[in-house]
């Protein structure tokens, strides 16, 4: 099945209106489709500065999540050191 570029651009449209509008459900779908779209082709030609902005925002992205995961971490040590010193008893 081939996408053309209107329904393309479609998709895109929605997902601005998803966003807009906080709808993360519809957010999630609308990621699967470009998803498969990008998994379809392998390989997508983007201007340079469409290039960099991605770059910038994969970066960010990986920055927030391994700050999450170091916060979890850390309250992981904390919840494990208060459930070994038992201070209620």
């Amino acid at each position: 099945m081939k996408l053309t570029l209107e329904e393309i651009n479609h998709i895109l449209f929605l997902s601005q209106v998803a966003s807009d509008n906080n709808r993360l459900n519809m957010l999630r779908e609308i990621i699967q489709c470009l998803v498969y779209i990008v998994k379809a082709n392998g390989e997508i030609e983007v201007p340079d500065e469409v290039g960099a902005h991605v770059k910038e925002i994969i970066a960010r992205i990986e920055a927030e999540l391994r700050d999450d995961s170091e916060r979890l971490r850390e309250i992981h040590r904390n919840l494990d050191q208060f459930g070994r010193r038992k201070p209620f008893g």
